[in-house]
C-alpha cells in the first residue's frame, strides 16, 4: 500500500536501496532509490534521508518513478552528509522518511516554469507531472 503525502505514519523508516548513482557534474550527483514502499508525492515535496552512521538530511524530490517505487534525488556535495551520501554505491541502503510539506500541481494550460542550478531539480518532477496531462503540451527549453 503506497505512503500518501503527509499521511502521519512519516515517523516511520522506509528503507530503500541505491539502484543508480548519476555523476550530473564534480560536486552534484543524482541517486536513485529502490523503496520497498512506495510514496506517492508531488512537486515541492522533499523527503529526509538516512544515511547510516551520519544524519538525516532534507533532500527535494528530483524524481518519482514507476508508481513511487523507485525515487530520485539531486544532491550537491557541501558538507559531512552530503560527502557521506557521495561515497554510497549501487546495492548500499538508506534511510527514507517522508514526503514531507506542501506539494503544488500545474493545472494550467500552458505553465512556465524557470528554474537554475540545483534548483532545477524540482522543476523535473513538475515536468514529468505536466506531460500526463491532457490539455497540456510541454515545451522545453534549456
Amino acid at each position: 500500500m503506497p505512503i500518501k503525502p503527509n499521511q502521519h505514519v512519516n515517523a516511520l523508516l522506509n528503507i530503500g536501496v541505491i539502484e543508480r548513482v548519476v555523476n550530473e557534474t564534480k560536486n552534484v550527483k543524482s541517486f536513485f532509490i529502490r523503496l520497498k514502499n512506495p510514496i506517492e508525492c508531488q512537486p515541492g515535496q522533499f523527503v529526509m534521508i538516512w544515511v547510516p552512521g551520519v544524519r538525516e538530511m532534507p533532500m527535494s524530490i528530483s524524481y518519482s518513478l514507476n508508481k513511487g517505487t523507485l525515487l530520485g534525488v539531486t544532491v550537491k556535495k557541501v558538507g559531512k552528509g552530503t560527502n557521506a551520501l557521495f561515497n554510497l554505491k549501487p546495492g548500499d541502503k538508506v534511510g527514507l522518511r517522508g514526503p514531507y510539506g506542501k506539494g503544488f500541481s500545474l493545472n494550467f494550460r500552458k505553465p512556465l516554469i524557470v528554474a537554475g542550478g540545483i534548483g532545477r531539480d524540482i522543476r523535473c518532477a513538475q515536468m514529468m507531472k505536466v506531460g500526463t496531462g491532457t490539455h497540456c503540451r510541454p515545451e522545453i527549453t534549456v
